[in-house]
């Protein structure tokens, strides 16, 4: 019996995007407008991604410092080091947690750290995420942490890459870019095969998009932003990544003049290996980069 139970819950679960799709593209004929708030709620909104019990364990051997953006508050964690100062930004649906064992492996190379929950993930305030709102938090976190060095991975990646290239930026040294999505467009695109949306409801939904953000989808291009970046990069992509397309790593690297690229195998998109690490590291602690 329990195993019936167990194999019905993860049909539910399996189905239950789909059905919720349904159900928004019947809404979107007779109510497009509540239809497009109920999509893009869905896609601002993380079902995972706050701290689990047993993750402070590890986040409580920094020092937590609590920042303040606009009437929200979001979660920092700071372990103290000789050396200078990384910033690191997780992903959808993760918080600062996941670093783990990077954050490791930086403590033993002298450098300090300091991981960031996003928006409505880990400890950090808020219901709904997106790239622009954690990166007002980032240039909040950046102005007082002073960081030389920047990384990210996956939508935390893009979101490194905006700020850098759409706020007064903190000076940086180098950004190191893993998983990053590069076009919005085939983020939604995902979103939109998940929930199997039809194209009601993608015309209602593009149209409140470019109502409730300052420019259209299509804008949004990680390859596009780079080319105005002139400090040193590293993109890490693993040509298995399930979630953001390979293509779009070495799109962002193609663009950024000052790049290197590291292709991983059967990493997925979570990307992490002690040989990710060393290469992180090994990127940071060079003087000359060609």
């Amino acid at each position: 019996m329990t195993e019936i139970i167990q194999l019905t819950k993860k049909q539910i679960n399996k189905n239950l995007p789909k059905l919720i799709g349904k159900s928004i593209n019947t809404i979107a004929y007779y109510a497009p407008d509540k239809a497009a708030k109920l999509a893009l709620d869905l896609l601002c909104t993380p079902r995972a991604g706050k701290l689990k019990e047993h993750q402070p364990n590890f986040l409580n051997k920094a020092e937590w410092v609590s920042l303040q953006a606009g009437d929200k508050k979001f979660q920092t964690y700071h372990w103290a080091g000789l050396g200078p100062t990384v910033i690191l930004l997780h992903g959808w649906q993760n918080n600062s947690w996941r670093w783990r064992k990077l954050i490791n492996q930086l403590l033993m190379s002298g450098f300090s750290v300091v991981a960031i929950d996003a928006p409505a993930h880990g400890a950090s305030d808020g219901k709904t995420f997106n790239a622009h709102d954690f990166a007002v938090n980032l240039e909040v976190a950046m102005k007082h942490f002073q960081p030389t060095y920047l990384i990210g991975h996956s939508i935390g990646a893009f979101t490194a890459i905006y700020y850098y290239t759409h706020f007064k930026a903190v000076p940086l040294k180098k950004m190191v870019c893993i998983a990053s999505p590069d076009k919005l467009t085939t983020l939604t695109e995902t979103f939109k095969n998940i929930l199997g949306f039809n194209e009601k409801v993608m015309e209602v939904y593009n149209k409140a998009f470019t109502n409730f953000f300052p420019e259209d989808q299509t804008y949004y291009n990680a390859s596009d932003f780079v080319k105005k970046i002139q400090i040193p990069g590293l993109i890490i992509h693993d040509e298995n990544d399930e979630l953001n397309p390979f293509e779009g790593g070495q799109a962002i690297a193609k663009n950024w003049k000052n790049s290197k690229f590291i292709r991983t195998q059967n990493l997925r998109h979570a990307t992490q290996s002690d040989e990710v690490s060393a290469a992180i590291i090994q990127f940071l602690n060079e003087e000359v980069y060609e």
